[in-house]
């Protein structure tokens, strides 16, 4: 089982989302995942789980802004972060856990 296909439209600057830094480690049993949330409050961060993967959604409590870009002035405001972040082996979301302290989300996950 995996997550819809129209996931993928949802990289589109036009939408203000942008994808947060992630780092996953793996333990014998395990997997605990990083996910860097910078102006995001935890009531707003929600996580959804596959069989292999999961998705990550929050919405920023204020927009980042970027001005510029290489040669070319544009300016570029992000409300959200998603990610999917694919998992090597499958994993029993039900005995999930996760905090969230000072922007940083830590989701730990049992394999099945």
């Amino acid at each position: 089982m995996g997550f819809p296909e129209d996931f993928d439209s949802l990289w589109d600057n036009i939408e203000g989302c942008m994808e947060p830094l992630v780092e996953v480690r793996e333990t014998y049993d395990s997997f605990e995942i990083y996910v860097d949330l910078p102006y995001v409050k935890g009531e707003s961060v929600e996580v959804r789980f596959s069989e292999d993967a999961l998705l990550v959604m929050a919405k920023c409590s204020k927009a980042i802004k970027f001005d510029k870009w290489g040669f070319s002035q544009k300016r570029t405001e992000y409300k959200y972060f998603r990610k999917i972040i694919k998992l090597p082996h499958k994993i029993d979301p039900k005995r999930a856990t996760s905090s969230f302290k000072s922007g940083v989300l830590i989701i730990k996950v049992p394999k099945v």
